[in-house]
């Protein structure tokens, strides 16, 4: 699949937070939409061609890595910000990453043929 699909099946995943958490859920598909490409590491356009296409960076396993690392990007960000706990910012960047992993991993299912 290409950019723009990964962008939209992120997107078409995460739009109905927006409509059920207002703000919260923006920033979500918002996280979600910037790390839809994320498991495309392995595309030779990042210079890290030794990895294979829909190697290991197309698993679940990988999706969990990406959303501790948002965890611990997000807990670290949300030090500045007054009245919300760090660890909840977090957790809601965590899942908004996952879901945009997972996005990534449903669209290339769609597109993966056999054979």
């Amino acid at each position: 699949m290409f950019k723009r699909g990964h962008q939209g099946a992120a997107l078409l995943l995460t739009a109905p937070l927006t409509a059920l958490f207002g703000a919260i859920g923006l920033f979500m598909t918002i996280a979600a939409f910037l790390t839809c490409r994320t498991p495309d590491l392995d595309l030779p356009d990042y210079r890290l061609g030794v990895l294979a296409h829909r190697g290991w960076t197309h698993t679940i396993w990988f999706a969990v890595i990406v959303a501790a690392v948002a965890f611990i990007v997000g807990a670290g960000l949300a030090f500045p910000i007054v009245g919300i706990e760090g660890w909840v910012v977090g957790a809601v960047v965590a899942l908004a990453a996952y879901l945009g992993v997972l996005s990534h991993l449903f669209a290339d299912a769609l597109t993966k043929g056999r054979g």
